[in-house]
Order: C-alpha cells, then structure tokens, then sequence
C-alpha cells in the first residue's frame, strides 16, 4: 500500500491511477483532502503525478511524496529446501534443529519466523514495520515504537516510555516519561543534598560564619538550596541563616556560636517560591 502526500484533490473509492507505469487503486473516498491511500503494481516516482484511469476523481492528482505502508509481511528470499522431499512426505524429521553447516528444515524455520514477528532486536532499524510495532535498539539498549505523523508519510521510533499514555491533563496527553521525570524531579527535591557536621574550638569566643565544604560547594544553588543548621542538636529558625556564598553560610538575627558548640547543617533543595516559614500560634 501506498500514501501519497498530495495538493487537496478528490477521488472515489476503487477508482485508479497510474503513474511510473504502474496502477494505484483508491482505497477510500477522499473530498479536499491531502493523503491518497492507495494499494499499488509497483514502486512510483518519489514525486509527480497521478493520472486518472478509471473511475471518478480529479483528472490529475500531483503529489510532492509517498510512503510504502507495511502490509506486516515478512520478505525474505527463498529458502534452502526442497519441499517435495523434506515437507511434503510423511516419516521425515522435521521436529529437530539442524545439525552444525547443515540445511534446516521447515518446521525451524517456522519457530525463526514467528520470533521474528514476535519480537525484532538488531543495532539496524527494521525495514519492515507498521505503527505499533516494536524494536530493541541493540545500540542503546531500549525497547522502542514505531509511531507515525498524522499523514502516515513520516515517523520514527519512540521509546516505549514516551509511546505509553497514563492521562489528559488540560488537554494535554501524559506519558509514562513525563511521570517518570516529574517524579524524579519531586523525590530529588524531597532528599537533603548534602550534610555536614563541625564543632567550634575552646578559644573562640563567638562566630556568625560556617565554612562549606569544598568538595560539596558545586552541589549548591544559592536560589533553590537552603542550610538549615543545628546547633548542640536543635533547629534554629531557618530565617536566621542563608548562603552567603556556596563557600559560605552565614547566621543572622542574633544568633552566633559560641566556645565547644557543636554543629550539623543540611542542605536542603526548596524551591525559592516555596519557602516561606511564617509564625504559628498557639
């Protein structure tokens, strides 16, 4: 079968067309339309014009592409085996595999023939394929679809991901993916980024400022990652502290650390927007 991307044109279904020296039989009625799907003798030029032969349409039908809809057959070239002396008599040995450099028989062949339909793994795409069907991309390792474009004349493969739909939201289709990134993206901002813990030497007499460190200073967003510090194992209010620098936090409002203190920090993913802390009363 084949879909011809044409100019809007009219044609009547089982009417025919011609071009290349071949005959193209119209599949189904089209009025204005810009896909003409039609079942074929032979190949027709990549573009051109279609002639009307027989039947009711548009005199000419220009198309500027066509593609060749798979039928779901399989195309190979003929195999090794004589089937008056190897399938068509009784008593022959058909149930086993061949033995090493040996010709195999028909009943093997079948099992190859119906794993192939089953299922295609190769680092080459498929040339035989219709929408739906399914490919391990031996090159990535990904099990992928082959979805085409509205018109039928473009497409490609998908992974099987982005292929499976769970819901519409606001009209919008959303695919096992997008729920994997949106719940990546969620659980990532759930957990702490990173933890450290310090203590303040016996001769210090007071400190407003906590070093980060280096190996962990690339972790830091100073818009969307927030410290929240513990000082001899309580929480002080997380207004009371910010990033002054990805090498630098610093203590505010009042609050400071004073000779033999110990410390714990975590940094924690919050978005901007979202961290607000306001008063509680009780």
């Amino acid at each position: 079968m084949y879909n011809f991307k044409i100019t809007a044109a009219n044609a009547t279904i089982d009417s025919t067309y011609t071009n290349n020296g071949y005959t193209y039989t119209v599949l189904s009625t089209i009025v204005g339309s810009t896909t003409l799907t039609t079942i074929g003798t032979g190949i027709p030029d990549i573009s051109g014009v279609l002639v009307l032969e027989t039947g009711t349409g548009d005199a000419t039908i220009s198309f500027s592409a066509v593609n060749l809809i798979p039928d779901n057959r399989l195309r190979f070239p003929a195999p090794l085996i004589d089937f008056a002396q190897e399938v068509g008599l009784s008593g022959q040995d058909h149930e086993h595999f061949p033995y090493p450099d040996a010709q195999p028989r028909w009943d093997w062949l079948l099992i190859w023939y119906m794993s192939l339909l089953a299922n295609q793994s190769s680092y080459n795409e498929p040339t035989q394929y219709r929408d739906g069907s399914l490919w391990f991309d031996m090159n990535t390792m990904t099990l992928k679809m082959w979805r085409s474009s509205l018109d039928f004349i473009t497409g490609s493969w998908t992974d099987l991901s982005n292929s499976i739909g769970l819901e519409t939201i606001a009209g919008t289709p959303i695919t096992l993916k997008d729920w994997y990134i949106e719940t990546k993206s969620k659980l990532t901002g759930s957990t702490p980024i990173a933890t450290f813990n310090g203590y303040v030497k016996p001769d210090t007499v007071s400190a407003v400022e906590i070093p980060v460190p280096s190996d962990i200073q690339s972790t830091i967003d100073l818009i969307n990652t927030r410290p929240f510090v513990y000082i001899n194992g309580l929480l002080i209010d997380p207004r009371d502290c910010e990033f002054y620098s990805t090498s630098l936090i610093k203590l505010l409002n009042g609050v400071a650390l004073v000779a033999n203190d110990k410390f714990t920090v975590v940094v924690q993913n919050i978005l901007y927007a979202h961290f607000y802390i306001p008063d509680v009363v009780i």
